[in-house]
C-alpha cells in the first residue's frame, strides 16, 4: 500500500518511485487524456482546413473567408498541435494554454476590428466567432488536462503547491 506523500512514514524510495513513475506516464506513453486528445483532433482538423483552403476558393465550408497567409497558419497550427498531442501530457498541455492565448487574441483584435489582423489574414466576423470557440475549446481541454492530473497524480500536485 502506498503512502501519502505528507506521511512521516514516507521514505525519499517511495517519494522518488512515485515520481518516476509520474514520468513515465508523462512521456506520452501514458493514456492519451484531455490535452492529448484535443491537441490531436484540433492538430487533424487545422490540417484538414489548411487543404481546403489552398486547393478550393477564398471561403472554407462557404462561410470562413481565408487567403493564402490564413491558410499556412493554419497548417502550421495544425503540424504544431498534432504533434505535440503525440508528447507529453504537459507539452500538449502547455501548448494549449498558447494557443488559448494566442487564439484569444487574434479573436479579440477581429472582434475590435483591427484592420491590419482582419485584412492580413483575411478574415470575417464567421471566423471571430469561430476563434472564440477554439480560445474556449483550448481552454477547456488544457483546464481538464489538469484536473485529471491532480486527481491521478495527488502526490505531484501536493509537491507542485509546495508541500513535501
Amino acid at each position: 500500500m502506498q503512502r501519502p506523500a505528507d506521511d512521516p512514514n514516507t521514505t525519499r524510495h517511495d517519494v522518488r518511485a512515485r515520481r518516476e513513475a509520474h514520468e513515465r506516464h508523462d512521456e506520452g506513453t501514458g493514456p492519451a487524456t484531455a490535452a492529448r486528445w484535443t491537441a490531436r483532433v484540433l492538430g487533424a482538423v487545422f490540417i484538414l482546413v489548411a487543404l481546403l483552403g489552398f486547393f478550393g476558393d477564398d471561403y472554407v465550408l462557404g462561410i470562413f473567408s481565408v487567403n493564402t497567409l490564413h491558410n499556412w497558419v493554419h497548417l502550421l497550427s495544425g503540424v504544431v498541435l498534432l504533434g505535440l498531442g503525440f508528447a507529453s501530457e504537459a507539452a500538449a498541455r502547455a501548448t494549449l494554454w498558447v494557443f488559448a492565448v494566442v487564439y484569444g487574441l487574434v479573436m479579440l483584435l477581429g472582434f475590435l476590428g483591427v484592420d491590419w489582423i482582419n485584412n492580413a489574414l483575411e478574415m470575417n466576423m464567421a471566423d471571430h466567432w469561430l476563434h472564440l470557440a477554439l480560445t474556449l475549446v483550448f481552454i477547456i481541454g488544457a483546464a481538464v488536462s489538469h484536473a485529471q492530473e491532480r486527481t491521478a497524480h495527488p502526490e505531484t500536485a501536493a509537491a507542485h503547491r509546495g508541500r513535501p
